[in-house]
């Protein structure tokens, strides 16, 4: 009788992509879809390179038992997780909208905001500034 148990994790850094660097923060919020930093110009700047990382965990799970007459008994179990903030590293990042930020499976980055946070605070009070979503 043998059991196995794998186990695989993968940092994924670096991904090349295309990201808008001028985007400002508040394009991520309904109606202000390709809002650009002031002081950028009115044209979106695209810049590709490594924007992209993510993560990947997976383990499997076996059971093997050798049974009389040549017969085996086997059993497997595979689980996989994986997040990464790369839709496509194509060259193209047409993913910013009226409605702020969308899934297109074609598109680019999920985000392509860059540089630090604002602090913003929603309708029920409740802040960033922690770090979190609440």
């Amino acid at each position: 009788m043998v059991f196995t148990f794998d186990y695989y994790h993968k940092d994924i850094k670096d991904v090349l992509t295309v990201r808008v660097t001028n985007l400002a923060f508040e394009a991520r919020m309904p109606g202000h879809g390709n809002e650009l930093v002031p002081g950028t110009g009115s044209t979106r700047i695209e810049s590709f390179g490594p924007w992209g990382e993510g993560t990947y965990d997976g383990f499997t799970i076996g059971f093997q038992k050798r049974m009389s007459h040549n017969f085996t008994l086997q059993a497997n179990y595979t689980f996989t997780h994986g997040i990464d903030n790369v839709l496509n590293s194509t060259l193209t990042s047409e993913i910013q909208n009226g409605q702020g930020v969308n899934f297109l499976a074609i598109a680019g980055l999920s985000d392509s905001f860059v540089g630090k946070v604002p602090v913003v605070t929603d309708g029920n009070g409740q802040t960033n500034a922690d770090g979190c979503v609440h």
